[in-house]
Parts: structure tokens; sequence; C-alpha cells
């Protein structure tokens, strides 16, 4: 059964989405498709290296409204979260690893440090080194042969995020580490204005 790996973001500098072009070529021949949802300084030229190595494993789409994010995740079986190996995005944590979780899909991560912490402690995708195009071609070919794995790390992101990083939850926690330093609440600071 064919797998889709999308791709929804930014195609900038940053990205190094050059490495998946060069796992979907490696891929070229098994049940594996690419899609990259977004714009960026760098889209012409990927499209450019894909039409060049006749890559018909890989499609492009423009940025999409809302609706088409959401249709673009349930579509997808795996969703890649790619930056180049710089030792500066070890400190990053990108917004879409929570967006992903929550739409219930596995990540494969390439961006160590934070990031990787937060995929690992969630148990929500499979960590590969960035830029490592066989490597990603690997994991993308287990993936695509295990959905009983796919559905597994999907279910644990969506966990992992409603119990850690649910912003009524996280309001909560918020106001009682105020309120424990004898900052008062807002509903205290009405009371003594009345």
């Amino acid at each position: 059964q064919t797998c889709l790996a999308l791709y929804l973001g930014t195609h900038g500098m940053a990205h190094g989405l050059e490495f998946v072009l060069e796992a979907a070529e490696k891929l070229r021949d098994k049940p594996i498709r690419f899609l990259f949802m977004g714009d960026g300084a760098r889209k012409a030229d990927l499209i450019q290296a894909a039409r060049e190595a006749n890559l018909d494993n890989v499609e492009f789409m423009d940025s999409q409204p809302k609706e088409g994010v959401v249709k673009a995740y349930c579509g997808a079986d795996v969703c890649l979260v790619p930056l180049r190996k710089v030792e500066l995005f070890t400190d990053v944590l990108p917004s879409k690893l929570f967006e992903i979780m929550g739409m219930r899909r596995p990540i494969v991560l390439s961006v160590d440090g934070d990031a990787r912490r937060v995929v690992e402690e969630g148990d929500a995708g499979i960590f590969v080194e960035p830029e490592n195009s066989q490597a990603l071609a690997e994991t993308l070919l287990r993936l695509q042969s295990d959905p009983a794995l796919r559905e597994r790390l999907g279910a644990n992101g969506r966990r992992f995020v409603e119990t850690n990083y649910n912003r009524d939850k996280l309001a909560d926690s918020y106001l009682e580490i105020l309120h424990r330093l004898g900052a008062k609440t807002p509903s205290e600071h009405l009371a003594e204005r009345t």
C-alpha cells in the first residue's frame, strides 16, 4: 500500500529539503510518495531539481488555507520535520510538531536537541539524523511496511499533546505558579477594586 510522506511548511534554506528529494530518489521504485506543501525561497529550485531527476513520486502544492492544511494532514501517512544539520537548530522546537501530534500523525524528525527530546518523550515518531537521506529512506520504508507502528506513533503523539500541551491545563498551571509566588488572581484584583 502506498504511503504518503508530507512536508508542510516553509521551503527555505534552513529546512534541508534537498536531502528529502535525495531520499525520494532512492525510493522512486517503492510505494512511497512525497508531497511538499507550502512556499519559500528554495521552492523553485526544489521543483527544478525534482523535474531534472524525473521524480514522479514527488508533488508540490502551494500554501493552503486552514481547511486545506487539515485535509493534507488527514491524507498523510507520515509527516516530515527536517532542518539542516546545524548546532543552532538543537534549541529549536518547531511548532508544527504539536500540529502533527494533534492530528494523530507519526513524525519523521530530522532535528536534534529539544525537538528530538519532545518527540521521543511522547513516543510520537522516529528521529533520523539531519541531512542523512539514506537513513530517511530506510525509516520511510520501515513505516510504509508497518501500518500498526504508524498508528501507534500517531496515537501516542495525540495523547502526549493532550496531556502535556493542552492550553487550558497550561493556563491553569501558570495561574497556580503565579498564585504560589504571591500574585493575585484576576478575580482577587477585581474584588479589591470594588
